[in-house]
Parts: C-alpha cells; structure tokens; sequence
C-alpha cells in the first residue's frame, strides 16, 4: 500500500513538472514584452511626433512575387538607447533572417534605417520609425515592423524580435569576448556615463580584434565612413563574432547567461520553445553555410521630401539583390576592396559639424550620404 502511495505521488510529481516545463516553453519570451515592457524598449515619448511625410507618388511599393522561396523569416530590430537610458528608441539596426528550409543555410539582410517604406495607418515615412509610432498609437509595434519590412522585401515575415543594441555589448561580455573581423582601421569616441571622463575611446586597427562588450558596442555605433551601409556591415561581423564564438566549445558554459542576458532585453511574438528550435538550427549552422547581404546605393536611392532625407527602395534592384542572397560573402564582408577612410573621419567630421554651426547638424543625425563622398563604399 505505501509502495503505491510512493508511486502515485511521483508519477503526480512528474505530471507536475511535464506540466511546469510545458507552460514554459509555450509562454511567451522576453521580459519586455509584458504589460508596460514595451516602453522600456521604445518609449513613446522618444518617438518622434512629426506627421508622415506626405505627396510622395513614386513609392510603388505593389504586390510582388517572393524574391525567395522555401524560407523563413523573422526580423530583428535593435532599438539604439546608450548607457543611462540616452537615445532616440528608434530601430536603427534591422537585420532580417533568412533559413533557407531544404539546406539549413542562413542569410543576414540588413535594411537601412532611413528607408522610405509605406507604415500601416501612418503612411510614408521611414522605416526605423514603424515600431516606435505603432506603439504610442497603441497598436502591435511588432506587427507593424513585420509588415513594413515584409512589403518591402516581398518576404513573408514569420516572427520579430526587438532588442536594445546594448545586448551586443552584454552579449559580448557574457561570452568572454568576440573576435572580429576589422575591415578598416578606426578611431572614434562616445559619450558614456560610466567612465571617469565621461567618454570613452575607440581604437581598432584592421584584422581580427579581440573585443569586450564596450569595444563591440562602439564599433556597431561609430559613424566612421558616414554611411549606413558600413554600418550595417560592422552589425553583420559583430554578429558573425558572437556565432563563432557560441559555437566554440569553451562558450557552452556560458550558454544560460546569454540565454538570461536575451530574455532581459527582448521583446519578441516568438515562444520560448519557437526561439529554442530557431536558436538550434542557427548554432547547427557551419560558418561557410551564413551568408551577409547589405544593402548599397544600388538598392536604394538618397532623396530628400520636405526638408527631410530618405533612402528611397529600388524594388527590382532589391528583389535582385534578396534573390542572390545565398550566393553573397559571409556576413560583414564587403563584396569588393573596401576603400578605407580615415582612421578618424568620424572625428574629423564632428569637428567641422560643431564648427560650421546647425546647418549641417542633420547630416550627423542621418544616414544618407552627402553628396560626393568618396568614402560610401568603404568601411
């Protein structure tokens, strides 16, 4: 009789924890996205309140044919707040991730931030502002950003994930480091509270460059070369870092602390046991088999509308581009020689900025390349 207590109070046991271990892997993950989490990540007062940009007639952005098929999809948005919650809340990193289903192989495409695109209920407007104005209107931020992105790539997107760019730089910490490929040489500096200056130096020459969090953080920020596209390739080899090293064997340990560092700093429509699949397929995923495309000015055109500066999308250029996206270098590799710029342009252009006064303080806050600059297709 007390052998069959003892058996029915564990197997009532077991029943318990199937049950917990359920609940969790079909919950939702991601601490910033319950209740008021999505404040934290994109606070409707940092949202910039100025209407869409309106009269616009040469954005056709109609119904296309898939550029890819056979894949899924799913976004990632990095919200750009600096230490001591400084920043504008805007997505400035958009990185969509492509699993192509029949080879495993993965494809990065970075969209820049400043892409004219069509917002649901908003209209024209760029698209690194689409999660930010569905929030304040109280709409499915997520939803938004996943239908902006997918019509103007013609690829369904399954799932999105918003983070604060500040994960690459726990991130960085939570695995020991990265190594990074560096293109070209750069020095650059950034405000940051939590140094005795109140500033804090980049200075990376070109190679492979062992980087902790703060190091990694600042060569995704810089704005050296001026460009987004250099920009966005340095997000794709930041990346492409953090990949190798979770596949190395001296970083299993620290699997659950990067798992916790994400959760903290997420907010996503993916559920935990989706995220875990995804994860595996991505970590099972061989170096050569991931694949980086970064979008250039032949994919999108520089225009300004009403005093404003947007890249205009080049749809069949794009769905060109999207097409050979397996066939592209892997991520943060130019497909050319990149022309390197100063070590310190960036320096040298704040400097004149602040010297010439507010007429040219816009260029500083873009991302489209002024006019003439020989440094666009560099790092």
């Amino acid at each position: 009789m007390r052998r069959s207590y003892f058996v029915i109070a564990g197997l009532g046991l077991v029943a318990v924890s199937l049950g917990v271990a359920i609940h969790w892997l079909l919950g939702d993950f991601g601490a910033l996205d319950r209740n008021t989490a999505h404040v934290s990540v994109a606070p409707p007062g940092l949202v910039p309140s100025a209407p869409p940009i309106l009269n616009v007639t040469d954005l056709p952005l109609v119904p296309r044919l898939p550029p890819l098929t056979g894949t899924r999809n799913f976004i990632i948005g990095g919200v750009d707040r600096r230490p001591g919650n400084a920043g504008s809340g805007l997505t400035d990193a958009l990185i969509v991730v492509v699993i192509e289903k029949g080879t495993g192989r993965v494809g990065l495409i970075n969209v820049p931030r400043d892409t004219a695109v069509q917002i649901p209920k908003f209209g024209l407007n760029r698209i690194n502002t689409a999660y930010g104005l569905a929030h304040a209107r109280g709409d499915n931020p997520l939803d938004a950003l996943k239908q902006s992105v997918g019509e103007l790539l013609a690829l369904p997107i399954e799932h999105a994930l918003v983070v604060d760019i500040s994960i690459f730089e726990q991130l960085v910490d939570a695995l020991g480091g990265v190594t990074v490929d560096v293109a070209c040489p750069i020095i650059d500096n950034f405000l940051d509270s939590r140094t005795p200056s109140g500033r804090r130096l980049l200075d990376v020459k070109e190679g492979q460059v062992r980087m902790d969090g703060a190091t990694a953080a600042m060569y995704v920020r810089s704005r050296h070369g001026r460009s987004d596209f250099s920009r966005a390739r340095r997000q794709q080899a930041v990346l492409s870092a953090i990949h190798r090293e979770l596949l190395g064997l001296g970083s299993m340990g620290r699997i659950p602390e990067v798992w916790d560092t994400i959760e903290r700093n997420v907010a996503t429509d993916f559920k935990r046991y989706e995220l875990l699949d995804m994860a595996r397929r991505v970590l099972g995923v061989k170096l050569e088999q991931v694949h980086g495309l970064v979008f250039s000015d032949e994919q999108v055109e520089p225009r300004l509308d009403h005093g404003r500066a947007m890249l205009f999308p080049k749809l069949d250029a794009i769905d060109h581009a999207v097409q050979g996206l397996f066939s592209a270098p892997r991520p943060g590799v130019a497909d050319h020689i990149p022309v390197c710029p100063p070590a310190d342009i960036a320096l040298q252009h704040r400097h004149i900025t602040a010297h010439r006064g507010s007429s040219d303080a816009g260029l500083d806050a873009g991302s489209v390349e002024p006019e003439g600059n020989d440094w666009k297709n560099g790092e």
